[in-house]
């Protein structure tokens, strides 16, 4: 009976790693930019993937109010879905995916440097905006528009 329980629990095992496997394959695929102009076949010229991904963007305003002039927060969104950069007094980084102008920014991780007061406050009203982030947008002047039900974030290239 001991073998038996053995063999039981190895195939139960197998089947709940060939299910994961699964489930990490179909997840996988969310997001995932399907040409160069859009995200899943949607092109879009003010929604443009390449443009935002093309290089770092510096946030020039938190829910209208403007960012300190010397520690803005910077934006880097790679090609391999995953977002970095500075909050104004860390560094972070945090996966995220795009489906057409949708945007769902994952759980940020960030260093643990102590700053001044006012840096502080202004990484968490960057890290909350980022994180309630649902929709983007690339204006005709280039200007990157990140906006959710908290309220709106704005960045330019560096």
């Amino acid at each position: 009976t001991l073998i038996f329980f053995f063999f039981f629990i190895m195939n139960a095992f197998k089947l709940n790693l060939a299910a994961l496997g699964m489930i990490g394959l179909l997840t996988g695929c969310v997001g995932v930019p399907t040409n160069g102009t859009g995200v899943g076949g949607v092109g879009s010229a003010t929604n443009d993937v390449a443009k935002l991904q093309g290089g770092e963007w510096v946030v020039q305003s938190i829910n209208g109010k403007a960012v300190d002039t010397q520690l803005k927060p910077t934006l880097n969104f790679g090609q391999t879905f995953q977002l970095t950069g500075h909050t104004s007094c860390n560094t972070y980084f945090a996966g995220y995916l795009l489906t057409g102008p949708s945007i769902v920014v994952k759980q940020a991780g960030t260093t643990r440097m102590a700053c001044e007061p006012a840096v502080m406050e202004q990484e968490q009203r960057f890290l909350k905006q980022l994180a309630a982030s649902q929709m983007w947008n690339i204006d005709s002047s280039g200007t990157l528009t990140l906006a959710g039900a908290s309220g709106v974030m704005v960045a330019k290239r560096k």
